[in-house]
C-alpha cells in the first residue's frame, strides 16, 4: 500500500499520538495512526477483570497541569474526584503510622511535628508557593532542600511529598525545577483519580479522532522511516509502506533510535535517556480491615499506598482496588521489590490476605522515559518536537519538549507537535504571498 493521500503519519497511539491526531484532524490534515500492540493507549491503557479496572499502576491528573486544559480544550469528557481524605491519610515513620498534617485539625494533632516543626512548615509553603521553577534547572533537589528545610521531620514529610508529585526517587541528581513544579501543581489544585480508568481518556481521545476522520492501523509495527524532498514513507514489518507530508513518532527512545539509526542527535538521547521505573503491587479486595487507612506513604522509605477505587469508579460497589508502589533507583531492580510492597500493605491493610480477589505484580513498570536530571538539562534538556536537520520528522511523548511531566508532557508534546505542523502550511503560505507581491 502506498497511501500518497496522507498529510501526517503518528507512529504510536499513545496519549501523544492520539492528541496529535486530534488536533491534526480537526485542523482539516489527513491523518493515519499506526500502532503496533493490539489496542490504543500504550501504558494509559487499562484492563477490567471481575468488575475491577486497573491501570499500569497508580495514574493521576494533575488539575493545574496541561494534560487537563488540553483534554478540556477538546472536549474529552472525564469524571473523578481529588483523593481528599486528610484524616485518612497517614505517614510511616519507623514502622508506624502517623496522621498526616493536611488541614488545621490533623496539622495539630499529628505526633510528626512539634511546635516548631509547624511554625517552620507555614514559613516553608509561602517559600515553596512563592518560588519561580523555571529559575531551579541548575539546582538538584537535594540542594534545594537543603537551603530551605532544616526540621528533620520537616524534611522528611517533604521528601515524601515530593517523590508522591513526581515518581522520582533521586533527589542528588533530579532537577529542582521539576519537583517543585510538581509539588506546587498537588498542593495548590491536587489531582484527579478518573473514574473507567485511564482507558476512559484514551477512548475518548480515539473517539474524537474517529470523528476528525483519522485511520487507524492497529497492530502494525513501523521497521522504518525514510525521507524525501517531496515526501516521507513508513515502512512496516510485512513490507507494506505508507507515504505522507510529515511523520510524527510518539513513541520511546529506543523505538526512535531504532527507526532513525543514523541520526547522531537520535542515538545519543537513546544512549543517555534514562528511564523512571517503579514496581507496583496491585490488589482488589472484598473489605477493607481498616477504612480509616486510605492512604499512606513511608517517610524513610520510598513507599506509596493508595486506595483509588474509593474515590474513582475502579471497583464494584463492595469492592476497594489499592495500589501498592516503591519508587525504584535508576540502578535498582524491581524484581525482589513484592516482598517490601506486600508488607507495607500489611503495615496499613493487616487483614488484606483474607479479603483478596486478585492480584498484579509489575516489577518494572516505566513511569516516564526521561529522568530530568542537573546534568541533562532539566526539563529544558529533554529532545525538541523536531527532530534537527529534518523537515518532515517529528517526535511527541512524555519525554519530548520543554512543557509538563509525566502524562502531562505527552498531551502538551503532542499539541506543539500539532500546532508546529499547522505552522508550516502557513509559513509556506506567508512566503508564497511575499514572494508573488515582489515579483509583481
Amino acid at each position: 500500500m502506498n497511501n500518497l493521500n496522507v498529510d501526517v503519519i503518528i507512529i504510536g497511539g499513545g496519549l501523544a499520538g492520539l492528541t496529535t491526531a486530534v488536533y491534526l484532524a480537526r485542523a482539516g490534515k489527513k491523518v493515519t495512526v499506526i500502532e503496533k500492540a493490539r489496542q490504543l493507549g500504550g501504558r494509559a491503557g487499562s484492563q477490567t477483570k471481575e468488575g475491577f479496572i486497573w491501570n499500569q499502576g497508580p495514574h493521576a491528573i494533575y488539575i493545574q497541569g496541561a494534560g487537563r486544559a488540553i483534554l478540556k480544550e477538546l472536549a474529552i469528557p472525564f469524571s473523578g474526584k481529588k483523593p481528599v481524605t486528610v484524616k485518612k491519610s497517614w505517614g510511616v515513620l519507623n514502622g508506624r503510622l502517623h496522621l498526616l498534617p493536611g488541614d488545621a485539625g490533623s496539622f495539630f494533632e499529628t505526633e510528626l511535628l512539634n511546635e516548631g516543626g509547624r511554625v517552620a512548615l507555614g514559613k516553608f509553603f509561602l517559600t515553596l508557593m512563592r518560588q519561580k521553577p523555571e529559575t531551579l534547572a541548575n539546582q538538584t533537589v537535594q540542594e534545594w532542600i537543603n537551603e530551605y528545610l532544616h526540621h528533620l521531620n520537616l524534611r522528611k514529610i517533604m521528601e515524601m511529598l515530593g517523590r508522591v508529585a513526581t515518581y522520582t526517587n533521586q533527589p542528588e541528581q533530579v532537577s529542582a525545577q521539576m519537583w517543585v513544579q510538581q509539588l506546587q501543581f498537588a498542593l495548590q489544585k491536587n489531582v484527579i483519580y478518573a473514574d473507567g480508568g485511564w482507558q476512559s481518556l484514551v477512548s475518548g481521545l480515539r473517539t474524537a479522532a474517529e470523528k476528525a476522520g483519522v485511520e487507524f492501523m492497529i497492530g502494525e509495527r513501523a521497521t522504518a522511516v525514510s525521507e524525501s524532498e517531496s515526501h516521507v514513507t513508513v515502512t512496516l514489518a510485512d513490507g507494506k509502506q505508507v507515504d505522507g507530508q510529515q511523520i510524527v513518532i510518539a513513541t520511546t527512545p529506543q523505538n526512535v533510535a531504532e527507526l532513525l539509526p543514523d541520526h547522531p542527535a537520535v542515538q545519543q538521547w537513546h544512549n543517555t535517556a534514562v528511564p523512571v521505573r517503579a514496581a507496583v503491587f496491585d490488589v482488589a479486595l472484598k473489605a477493607l480491615s481498616d477504612p480509616n487507612r486510605l492512604l499512606a506513604f513511608d517517610l524513610e522509605k520510598p513507599f506509596y499506598l493508595s486506595t483509588h477505587s474509593t474515590f474513582a469508579k475502579l471497583a464494584p460497589t463492595d469492592g476497594h482496588l489499592i495500589h501498592v508502589m516503591k519508587y525504584l533507583n535508576p540502578n535498582e531492580s524491581g524484581q525482589t521489590a513484592k516482598a517490601e510492597l506486600e508488607a507495607h500493605l500489611t503495615l496499613v491493610q493487616p487483614g488484606w490476605r483474607e479479603q483478596l480477589i486478585h492480584s498484579r505484580f509489575l516489577p518494572e513498570m516505566v513511569v516516564t522515559h526521561w529522568l530530568p536530571t542537573v546534568e541533562n538539562g532539566g526539563i529544558n534538556g529533554r529532545p525538541p518536537i523536531q527532530i534537527p536537520g529534518r523537515e518532515r520528522l517529528f517526535l511527541a511523548g512524555d519525554w519530548v519538549g520543554n512543557k509538563g511531566w509525566l502524562a502531562d508532557a505527552s498531551f502538551a508534546s503532542g499539541k506543539a507537535v500539532a500546532e508546529k505542523i499547522l505552522s508550516i502550511r502557513t509559513e509556506s503560505l506567508h512566503r508564497a504571498r511575499k514572494e508573488s507581491v515582489l515579483s509583481a
